[in-house]
């Protein structure tokens, strides 16, 4: 991969949004269906995948989301 190549791919993903994604569902729990739309494949940074996933999980098994219960789903 050139050296433009890999500057260009920073440039198609947010480390910052990824979070602001998963912490306005750790804020607001209902947020998580307002954006129902975002999909794991979405995140970039691995860590943020896992949370995602657990996340996306605990709604559809109806596990409220809290700081908390997603931490525990994480452990």
């Amino acid at each position: 991969m050139t050296q433009n190549k890999a500057n260009d791919i920073q440039f198609l993903y947010d480390p910052e949004a990824e979070k602001a994604t998963i912490g306005a569902v750790i804020i607001d729990a209902n947020a998580i269906h307002t954006i129902s739309d975002i999909t794991v494949e979405m995140f970039f940074v691995e860590e943020n995948r896992t949370i995602w996933t657990a996340i996306t999980d605990m709604t559809k098994k109806g596990i409220p989301l809290d700081m908390l219960t997603i931490t525990q789903r994480l452990m």
